[in-house]
């Protein structure tokens, strides 16, 4: 009689079980749908890439670890306001094992002192995010240095201006550094995927992760495509 008592017990503890984790998945759900921060979807594929897609235009931040981001000081459509407006990946994004990564970024930077940074290959603490990544002005488009200043693109280097804009940036750790590139433009609409509008190599970086992350500085950050790597000119080393 004690084991047929245990064993209903167990029963009971497993049904309970299963009932709180369908509870759990219903709850995120419904917060993801509440802040209007969709999921990540698949969208069109170049060149057999797998690439997902983010719709922040009216996310609220407090959804965005259902769709796998953490951020602090952001406010709806992911307007940020100052150097501690952040958001980071909760997971890795890299192409076959190797740390490559595209993201096609719309954003609109709101006052001629913000900036959008766009950082890859990185490792995270919190909301903070270490590694390479671009710094787009309402002027022009730059290279993080590893000291945190700013260093120049060689190629055409686009200046948004105060409208919304969309660009294609590519970030692969080679040898000891970086190489950096992109396109003014969405990515679907790059027609040679092997000349870049601006790049610059053998940037002297580390690669110390596979995070992805963004600081909005008086800037907004409307739409985000990550993508496995498009580029394929240049010195592209595993």
């Amino acid at each position: 009689m004690k084991y047929l008592f245990l064993f209903f017990l167990i029963l009971i503890g497993c049904s309970e079980s299963k009932k709180n984790d369908s509870n759990s998945v219903a709850a995120l759900a419904l917060l993801s749908a509440s802040s209007n921060c969709p999921a990540g979807t698949s969208v069109t594929s170049i060149g057999g890439s797998t690439r997902t897609q983010f719709d922040f235009t009216n996310c609220n931040p407090s959804g965005l670890p259902v769709v796998g981001f953490l951020s602090e000081n952001l406010t709806t459509g992911l307007v940020g306001t100052g150097t501690n407006s952040r958001m980071v990946s909760l997971s890795d994004y890299k192409s076959s094992g190797s740390q490559k990564i595209n993201m096609e970024v719309t954003f609109l930077i709101n006052s001629a002192s913000g900036y959008l940074d766009v950082i890859g290959n990185g490792s995270v603490s919190g909301t903070a995010i270490t590694g390479p990544g671009f710094r787009i002005t309402q002027s022009s488009i730059s290279l993080i240095t590893s000291t945190g200043g700013t260093d120049a693109l060689t190629g055409t280097v686009p200046s948004p201006g105060a409208i919304e804009t969309t660009y294609c940036l590519e970030i692969h750790a080679e040898g000891a550094g970086a190489h950096m590139f992109g396109w003014p433009s969405s990515c679907s609409s790059v027609t040679n995927f092997g000349t870049y509008s601006f790049e610059k190599e053998d940037v002297t970086t580390a690669n110390p992760g596979s995070r992805i992350g963004f600081v909005l500085n008086n800037a907004t950050l409307k739409k985000l495509i990550v993508s496995q790597s498009l580029g394929t000119a240049g010195s592209i080393q595993e």
